[in-house]
C-alpha cells in the first residue's frame, strides 16, 4: 500500500490551494506505474475518501443534493465545509471543474474508466454527491458497484453501525483485488491511498467475515 504525502490546501506555510494536492498524488501515482515492474506489481487500485461541500446557498442544495441539508449535523457540519471549500478554492475559478468536483463531470468525462466502488454513508451530508457520481458513471458503462451502510454518519464506513447489511463473500477479498482494477471516486478527492497488488501463490479461501458483498443501487 501507498500513501502518498501531497499538500493540503492550508498548511503552516500558507496556501496550497486546488490543484496542487491533485497535482501530488497524481505524480505519486505515475512514480508507481513506472515502476510497478520492479516493485512487482500486477494490478493498481486507487482509493480515496471525501469530496464535496460546494459553498452552494440552501435552495440549490435542497434541489441538486439535499442530503447537504438533511444529513446536516450528522458529525458533519455544512457551515465548516463551506469554509473549507474557499480554502480548497479561494478564486472560484474551479467552481465546477469536475477534476475538483466530481459532482460536475461529464459522461464524457468518465467515459473509458476503470471499474469502480462507491460507498456512502446514509446520514453524511455528502452522500447525494456520491449517488450522483455512481449514476453518471452506468451512462457509458462503466462498471461500478455501490455501498450505503444504514445509520451511517460521515467517514463511518469503517465502524460497525446498526443495521449495516452483510453476507459471506464468494471469494477471497485478494482475488477480487487482482481481478478487478476497483477504484473510488478517483476524481479530485480529499485523500488518496494507492493499492499495488502482487501475485499470490496462495489466495486465501476463507475471507475475513469483514469483507462485505456490495450493494447495487437501481438506475
Amino acid at each position: 500500500m501507498v500513501t502518498p504525502g501531497f499538500r493540503n490546501a492550508w498548511t503552516p506555510d500558507g496556501p496550497d490551494p486546488f490543484p496542487a494536492g491533485l497535482n501530488d498524488r497524481s505524480s505519486a501515482l505515475d512514480w508507481v506505474h513506472e515502476h510497478r515492474d520492479e516493485l512487482g506489481i500486477t494490478r493498481i487500485v486507487l482509493q480515496g475518501y471525501i469530496n464535496g461541500g460546494y459553498g452552494w446557498d440552501r435552495e440549490r442544495k435542497l434541489r441538486e443534493l439535499p442530503s447537504m441539508v438533511r444529513n446536516d449535523g450528522h458529525y458533519l457540519d455544512c457551515s465548516m465545509m463551506d469554509m473549507l471549500v474557499a480554502v480548497y478554492h479561494p478564486t472560484g475559478e474551479n467552481a465546477e471543474n469536475p477534476l475538483a468536483w466530481p459532482y460536475f463531470a461529464t459522461v464524457a468525462d468518465v467515459d473509458g474508466l476503470p471499474p469502480q466502488v462507491i460507498a456512502v454513508d446514509e446520514l453524511d451530508p455528502l452522500r447525494d454527491e456520491g449517488v450522483a457520481y455512481f449514476r453518471l458513471l452506468q451512462h457509458p458503462g462503466v462498471p461500478v458497484v455501490g455501498r450505503v451502510p444504514r445509520l451511517s454518519t460521515h467517514a463511518g464506513r469503517g465502524r460497525a453501525t446498526p443495521g449495516t447489511s452483510r453476507r459471506p463473500c464468494t471469494t477471497s477479498c485478494d482475488e477480487r483485488r487482482r481481478a478487478s482494477c476497483w477504484a473510488r471516486i478517483a476524481l479530485g478527492w480529499s485523500y488518496g491511498t494507492i493499492f499495488v497488488c502482487r501475485p499470490s501463490a496462495s489466495p486465501r479461501t476463507n475471507p475475513p467475515r469483514s469483507c462485505s458483498a456490495a450493494i447495487r443501487w437501481p438506475s
